[in-house]
């Protein structure tokens, strides 16, 4: 390989620069420009029987099943090698959320509901016309739709979640039908896919923040709006009871993984020590799955996050405030979401003061729910049916 000197910027006038060609040579990294398969996969998605085979495109993020995001269109093609004794030749998506009560490891009770079904005739038989002869290609293409079947509901992700005495599965699969003449075998397949939707706040903020940094001035910012509600005790409290505070910021709707303030007024005439207060106060962040199966119903919390607190000072006579923040979860991997009557999927902020000799005289408990979302924003016009990659491999143990 020749060497070149690189000259000085002020002598590019008068030296001749060296000559490139678009032939790279052996030292040199290539970009490409379509992703390479992952060891051992294809670089498209191809299922095949013995008559048939499904093609659904290019493995562009290097998943074992393909996966669409929210009004994605599920484009490819259905080949027919041979349409011997053949009568019809159909596509179906469909879209199933499965709970089933368990009792002693085995299914008791089951539910079933179908949340998405779109079905197309690619080819059937016609009297008095002979079949193709050669194999032959279908186009297919679905557009995936904005709500649940005969719903009001968002089409939820794929997911599995598990607890000790329920489970809850949500699975989307392709399924090509060859139906065949007389006793002959029907032939039929299945293919999963994923739905991965990515999701964003249904409001706009009133100040341009992201909360990827938070920082403590922005807790005392007039821009920023809040959410405040008087925590009760759990107890029954006497009339100089101390009065709690507890405040997150609007819209109660925050992207995965982001730091969420929040802000802890106590107002009381007792003398408190900030040390004994903030070793007996908990402010965690808490994943609450919710699986229905005929009138049974199960709830369980999943642990994503403890809160970190900033600061704890005297404001004022008696009143002291708190200020912290607290998240959790996989980045692009959290969303709320539910279907009445199966599963349903929330996101909460939970708040414990514990009592103590020389801090909150009185047991106070709070769960603000709030809304998860994929996303903060999305620019991109198209970036909507793009899929959220973050939700692959959602599975939820209660443990």
């Amino acid at each position: 390989m020749v060497e070149f000197t690189l000259p000085a910027y002020a002598d590019l006038s008068t030296v001749d620069l060296p000559a490139y060609t678009a032939v790279h040579a052996s030292t040199e990294r290539v970009l490409l420009q379509q992703p390479l398969a992952h060891r051992g996969m294809p670089a498209e998605y191809q299922y095949k029987t013995k008559r048939m085979a499904l093609r659904l495109g290019r493995r562009l993020y290097g998943t074992s099943m393909p996966c669409y995001g929210k009004n994605a269109v599920i484009e490819g093609s259905v080949t027919v090698k041979t349409f011997k004794n053949v009568k019809e030749v159909s596509v179906t998506i469909i879209g199933k959320v499965t709970t089933n009560l368990i009792e002693r490891g085995f299914p008791v009770v089951h539910d079933t509901r179908v949340v998405l079904f779109e079905h197309k005739i690619l080819w059937s038989e016609t009297p008095g016309e002979a079949p193709p002869s050669t194999p032959t290609e279908f186009p297919i293409s679905f557009p995936l739709p904005t709500y649940a079947r005969g719903r009001n509901t968002a089409l939820p992700p794929t997911a599995t979640m598990i607890t000790p005495c329920m489970e809850g599965d949500v699975r989307y699969s392709i399924k090509i039908d060859m139906c065949r003449k007389g006793l002959r075998r029907h032939e039929c397949t299945m293919t999963p896919i994923l739905y991965l939707p990515r999701s964003v706040p249904t409001s706009v903020r009133s100040v341009n923040t992201t909360f990827e940094e938070v920082e403590e001035k922005t807790l005392e910012s007039p821009e920023i709006q809040w959410r405040t509600t008087e925590v009760q005790p759990s107890e029954e409290a006497p009339a100089s009871r101390p009065f709690v505070e507890f405040s997150l910021p609007l819209p109660l709707s925050y992207p995965s993984q982001m730091h969420i303030p929040f802000m802890i007024n106590i107002l009381t005439s007792d003398e408190i020590d900030p040390d004994v207060v903030l070793s007996n106060l908990s402010v965690t962040f808490l994943k609450r799955m919710t699986i229905s199966v005929n009138g049974y119903r199960t709830q369980s919390d999943k642990l994503l996050g403890v809160a970190t607190v900033w600061k704890m000072e005297k404001i004022g006579e008696g009143l002291w405030s708190i200020c912290g923040s607290v998240g959790g979860g996989r980045e692009a991997g959290e969303m709320s979401w539910c279907l009445p009557g199966s599963i349903d999927v929330k996101y909460c902020v939970q708040l414990i003061m514990k009592p103590s000799e020389r801090g909150i005289r009185l047991t106070h408990k709070h769960i603000e729910v709030v809304q998860m979302t994929t996303h903060e924003e999305l620019t991109l016009d198209d970036a909507r049916e793009l899929p959220a990659l973050g939700l692959i491999g959602v599975r939820c143990r209660d443990t």
